[in-house]
């Protein structure tokens, strides 16, 4: 069987390379999910990914924004732990 891979900045890295289950608990544990109005609309349970790349950086899992949304988009990708709201977009 052959691993999903994310290519980032010229590079590919498989999901071998990168404990995504960690991560993907880690963001269980350290962002607020909460109901939340966009658009006149409720969506229960859901987050800001804004503030999720927040958490990837400043817990070091990234070192800048830009590789917090690639990290953030590899994670909907190869673990499939979330989704936008309305699937209007990836992770950003």
């Amino acid at each position: 069987m052959q691993s999903k891979q994310l290519k980032t900045n010229n590079i590919f890295i498989t999901a071998d390379d990168i404990d995504f289950q960690a991560i993907a608990d880690a963001l269980r544990v350290g962002i607020e999910v909460k109901d939340r109005t966009w658009r006149l609309r409720t969506f229960k349970n859901c987050f800001m990914a804004s503030e999720a790349v927040d958490f990837l950086v400043s817990n070091n899992y990234a070192k800048t924004r830009k590789q917090a949304v690639r990290l953030g988009q590899a994670l909907g990708i190869v673990c499939n732990v979330f989704e936008h709201v309305v699937k209007e977009h990836e992770f950003c």
